[in-house]
C-alpha cells in the first residue's frame, strides 16, 4: 500500500504543480503540526484554478478520500 502522501503529491503533480512544491504539501498535510489551508496555500502563489484542485485535493487527503 502506498503512502497516502505520495498518493497526494502524484495528483499534485499531475495538477500541475511542482513536484518541489507537492512533496511540501503532502508532507505537511500529513503532520500533525501543520494545516495546509487557503491561508498556507497562498504563500505559493497558485493561480485561481490551481488553487483550487489543491484545496480540493488535501480536503480529499484530510477526508480520508481514496485519491487514486
Amino acid at each position: 500500500m502506498k503512502d497516502p502522501r505520495e498518493i497526494l503529491s502524484k495528483k499534485l503533480t499531475e495538477n500541475g504543480i511542482s513536484l518541489n512544491i507537492a512533496n511540501i504539501i503532502a508532507l505537511d498535510a500529513g503532520s500533525s503540526q501543520v494545516s495546509v489551508d487557503k491561508a498556507y496555500l497562498k504563500k505559493y502563489n497558485f493561480s485561481e484554478s490551481q488553487l483550487k484542485t489543491v484545496i480540493q485535493l488535501v480536503s480529499n487527503f484530510y477526508s480520508g478520500i481514496q485519491l487514486e
